[in-house]
């Protein structure tokens, strides 16, 4: 787990920078009785939006992206478009972790979903706009789009 924290400014709930946001965790928020029903069905909507393996590979590719960042003593949060970048460098090239193969564009793209998904549900913009380039950053010997 990361020493950083990100603190929810409408509750006292404090989530680590490096754990994936949580329909479940909500549920611990305080709601107001009549509006448990809404808070039911809101919760119920999130967990439709994704299937139970989406949103496990998603919390897979965010651990991975924590650790990275950690391991390159990067700061995780804000998410910073130059680090994303780095990142998606890195799993391109095969360097993100030793011994590992240069990731797929589908892996590669299911990772900056995550990371995307991550930082909208802390109410946090990572722009894709922002990584101008990194379509031009393919593994090794891959020719197609990213």
């Amino acid at each position: 787990m990361s020493d950083q924290a990100v603190t929810d400014e409408t509750s006292d709930v404090t989530l680590p920078s490096d754990e994936v946001p949580s329909p479940v965790l909500q549920a611990a928020l305080v709601v107001p009785a009549h509006l448990q029903d809404l808070t039911d069905r809101a919760r119920g909507y999130v967990e439709a939006a994704s299937s139970a393996n989406t949103r496990k590979a998603y919390a897979s590719d965010w651990k991975h992206f924590s650790a990275w960042c950690r391991r390159q003593t990067l700061t995780l949060l804000p998410p910073d478009p130059q680090v994303v970048g780095l990142y998606i460098t890195a799993l391109a090239s095969g360097t993100a972790e030793r011994g590992m193969k240069p990731n797929t564009v589908s892996t590669i793209e299911r990772r900056l979903s995550a990371i995307g998904w991550n930082c909208a549900q802390r109410g946090m913009v990572l722009s894709q706009t922002e990584w101008q380039g990194i379509s031009g950053i393919k593994p090794s010997g891959f020719q197609g789009s990213l």
